[in-house]
């Protein structure tokens, strides 16, 4: 799983692609509200990976599942072919200090937590 910010700066994605073919196509699943949007996306290879960088619009606090996907003629078949799937959270917070809690409970100083 990799995490995504809700920004409006390009963000990278990095994955390693299980068929050597160049991934093209970027499907996004919000998994809340089961909306797909699908994207066309110029993936670049670094080493055993492929990267690609885009402007995203997810929602904090939500699921997302991406799949990669290779639109071409594999095996004399011309059909959307898998790459990579991906499961994605975006949050703002940073990951190492993420809390499901953040902004929602307050402690007081006899380590009893109240729900405000």
């Amino acid at each position: 799983m990799i995490v995504l910010k809700s920004s409006a700066s390009n963000q990278e994605v990095s994955f390693i692609p299980t068929r050597l073919s160049d991934a093209n196509y970027l499907f996004i699943k919000n998994e809340t509200t089961n909306v797909e949007t699908t994207h066309k996306i110029n993936c670049k290879k670094k080493s055993f990976f492929s990267t690609f960088k885009m402007v995203f619009d997810l929602e904090e606090g939500h699921f997302y599942s991406f799949k990669i996907k290779y639109y071409g003629v594999i095996n004399n078949k011309l059909d959307y072919h898998l790459v990579n799937n991906i499961k994605v959270f975006c949050t703002n917070q940073v990951p190492e200090s993420y809390s499901v809690n953040s902004g929602t409970y307050t402690s007081n100083t006899d380590s009893i937590i109240f729900y405000e």
